[in-house]
């Protein structure tokens, strides 16, 4: 089954890709995903569930984001959890950005992902874009998705 959950984890990356982030790719994302399925935007904060959430949270993060691509250095799975090691780069606010960026996904039985979490180095980050990445959603002015965000300390 690890070829057939890489498969579906390639999906979605492949699938966010492009020079913008439109409806039909939004679209197509979020078909990949389980009904009641938890989307990590930042691994460290609460998911967005289920289709409504996930879709809304895409559509906050179109905007802000243009002409992405994505290398994949590693992927590895066992079970049905999904490892990516991958590179991606885009541009945030007409800045072009090169982040590292790894991935955990688990796929569902019926072959449809029940989770999805991004872990990024968020000194890498705010180094490229010169921000405090707990302001990366305002990049735009645009809100943070919900009133999750906070500020973290290391």
């Amino acid at each position: 089954m690890g070829v057939e959950h890489e498969r579906v984890a390639r999906s979605l990356i492949a699938s966010l890709e492009g020079e913008d982030l439109d409806k039909d790719k939004i679209d197509r994302a979020v078909n990949l995903f389980a009904e009641n399925a938890r989307f990590h935007t930042y691994a460290w904060e609460p998911p967005h569930v289920g289709h409504d959430a996930i879709r809304a949270e895409l559509e906050r993060q179109a905007p802000l984001y243009r002409d992405s691509s994505t290398e994949i250095v590693s992927i590895g799975s066992t079970d049905s959890t999904v490892f990516v090691e991958r590179i991606d780069s885009m541009k945030i606010g007409g800045r072009p950005i090169t982040m590292h960026v790894a991935s955990v996904c688990e796929v569902s039985s019926d072959g449809r992902i029940a989770s999805w979490r991004d872990y990024l180095d968020r000194k890498e980050i705010e180094t490229k874009l010169a921000i405090d990445i707990s302001t990366i959603s305002n990049v735009h002015g645009m809100p943070a998705s919900g009133s999750r965000r906070r500020r973290l300390s290391h």
